[in-house]
């Protein structure tokens, strides 16, 4: 890849940067589905507003700048407003504004354990609102590692989205994700349950150490309304489990923007792993930098992991193309 390509553009990308794109080449095809990524409102965590434009603006040149991008627009899921009705409701408000900007793209309301299924029906009527996104920042439980999946993914979410069959995004909390036997027991009985409601398990079914996607996959593997994406997975392991487990069909690439903008990756560790980002090496010293290394971009980590499983699986034009596109249309029942 020739660094002058990116000149034009506000990216400060470092030599191991420029390695990775030029791995990646022509990877990417001409149209590109992003499946997990956050439009976020000023004010929160991070301060920074996040809109369908400054995604393009920022993504678009790391993805070889594809004529046809479209997202699965999740909203805000961290900061303040995450914990209240109101606060949920401000979030699913400019979420609602961002969606009338990008007419290809759809959206993924956030809910908690208090919203109503009136409240959750009237959300999801909005134009292009498909989706349902829980987190366990609506609950009250201080240790995030011990959050059950029904502690933040309610009853009324499955109710709505079984009886107007949209999809729930969800990110596992404990740390041995699908590996848990409560979390593994909670997704069969509630799919089973809700056989209209699309689960979609986020970044590999929580993959990022990856033996707990690959040891406990088959055991979900058959059922129907469970879906995967991509989105911050660094580990092939990880990502070509899913892919052999349901042919590829419903697996999804994103790339959870904006957290894709920092500079690392996770790396497995037995059956836990490590976030290697910014300047340190998680808590040991001597930093990344007094090293004289510097992680390229996260997105850039992910989507050579992608490359990497596509390669060893010889995944050919036609899969890869389902993945980064064909499939999440096929999802949110989209057409060109």
């Amino acid at each position: 890849m020739n660094p002058n390509d990116y000149k034009q553009t506000k990216l400060e990308l470092t030599e191991g940067d420029y390695r990775v794109l030029e791995v990646i080449g022509d990877f990417v095809p001409d149209n590109v589905f992003d499946a997990h990524a956050h439009l976020n409102p000023p004010g929160g965590l991070s301060n920074e507003q996040q809109t369908y434009e400054t995604y393009r603006e920022w993504m678009g040149p790391l993805l070889g700048n594809p004529s046809n991008i479209r997202l699965n627009a999740l909203a805000e899921v961290t900061g303040p407003r995450a914990t209240s009705i109101e606060g949920r409701r401000e979030i699913n408000e400019y979420l609602c504004d961002q969606l009338v900007k990008a007419p290809n793209c759809v959206g993924s309301a956030f809910f908690g354990p208090e919203e109503t299924e009136e409240q959750i029906a009237e959300m999801l009527s909005r134009p292009r609102m498909v989706g349902i996104k829980c987190y366990a920042t609506t609950t009250t439980n201080p240790n995030r590692n011990a959050v059950a999946i029904g502690d933040f993914l309610s009853e009324a979410q499955w109710t709505v989205a079984n009886q107007l069959k949209r999809p729930i995004c969800l990110h596992m909390m404990r740390p041995k994700a699908l590996s848990d036997p409560d979390n593994l027991a909670y997704i069969q009985k509630m799919t089973a349950r809700y056989p209209d409601a699309k689960l979609v398990l986020a970044h590999c079914a929580r993959g990022f150490a990856g033996w707990n996607t690959i040891e406990a996959i088959d055991k979900i593997a058959h059922i129907d309304n469970v879906w995967y994406d991509i989105s911050a997975i660094c580990e092939v392991g990880t990502i070509a489990s899913t892919i052999m487990r349901t042919a590829g069909k419903k697996v999804m690439w994103g790339s959870d923007f904006p957290v894709c903008k920092y500079r690392g990756c996770s790396l497995s560790m037995g059956d836990s792993f490590l976030w290697i980002t910014g300047a340190t090496y998680a808590t040991l010293e001597p930093t990344l930098e007094e090293k004289g290394l510097k992680p390229c971009l996260y997105t850039l980590q992910t989507m050579l992991a992608f490359k990497q499983t596509a390669t060893l699986l010889n995944l050919d034009r036609t899969q890869v193309e389902d993945i980064f596109y064909n499939n999440a249309m096929n999802l949110y029942g989209l057409k060109d």
